[in-house]
């Protein structure tokens, strides 16, 4: 212990002696007084900008709460969603997606009298950031006549659920067409989770 208490009392006398040395504990002591109030402000506007986000938050919720047409609300978002929901395919299992799709687009190359048809399945994926709905690709090449071409593309245009034409070329050399349609399902997630 008296180690210590010379230790102390050469400190103070050097301290006391030594003006550069004053000056230098005082610089450091200052410094870390003004780095404890800047982190101390920074942790001080952090609280107040969550305060006012939360107040912000709660004066919406309250606005909201006074509103009387809820009802109102509720059913038109039902209306839409059902409207939406009938334009997106449903299907129990990816094949069953595919079939469907390729059942309904037979029908209609059918309808548009095209010769020696030839129907594929394309790519099956899950669509990024909308889960449960797959994008299910069906390719078709086939010759046709003249108009044949324009009655698929108002059948595939005018489908009561969606399709999407990725590509359509036509060669008017052959009276050929190539057409990749895409449509949108639902349904089956849950089944290719299970199968992992």
């Amino acid at each position: 212990m008296s180690a210590l208490a010379a230790a102390f009392g050469q400190l103070r006398t050097e301290f006391a002696e030594n003006l550069r040395l004053r000056y230098g504990v005082w610089l450091v002591a200052a410094i870390l007084l003004i780095y404890f109030a800047l982190l101390q402000n920074e942790r001080a506007q952090a609280v107040f900008a969550s305060y006012v986000a939360e107040a912000n938050r709660l004066s919406r919720t309250a606005a909201l709460l006074e509103r009387e047409d809820w009802p109102q609300l509720l059913a038109a978002e039902r209306e839409a969603h059902d409207r939406l929901a009938a334009l997106i395919w449903q299907a129990e299992s990816e094949g069953l997606a595919q079939a469907e799709l390729q059942s309904e687009v037979r029908r209609m190359v059918e309808a548009a009298r095209l010769t020696g048809v030839l129907i594929r399945t394309g790519i099956s994926q899950p669509v990024p950031d909308m889960p449960d709905v797959w994008r299910i690709q069906m390719r078709v090449t086939g010759g046709y006549a003249q108009g044949a071409e324009l009655r698929l593309l108002h059948a595939v245009a005018t489908h009561p659920k969606r399709l999407v034409v990725d590509r359509l070329d036509i060669t008017r050399t052959n009276s050929r067409l190539t057409l990749m349609v895409s449509a949108y399902f639902a349904g089956f997630a849950a089944e290719r989770e299970s199968e992992r």
